[in-house]
């Protein structure tokens, strides 16, 4: 699978790229519209307690 694939649905198509965030197990990922992935983990702080 190539690497700009990550964290995108193969179902739809976008005109441009969009922000995609998923929570599975205790992990909270994020793909950012400049195609960056971002990870956090409960130990990592989150979620934060107000």
């Amino acid at each position: 699978m190539p690497a700009t694939f990550i964290g995108r649905s193969f179902f739809r198509d976008y005109d441009q790229p969009r922000e995609m965030i998923s929570y599975t197990g205790d992990k909270l990922r994020w793909h950012s519209v400049d195609n960056l992935l971002y990870e956090y983990t409960r130990g990592d702080g989150y979620p934060k307690k107000s």
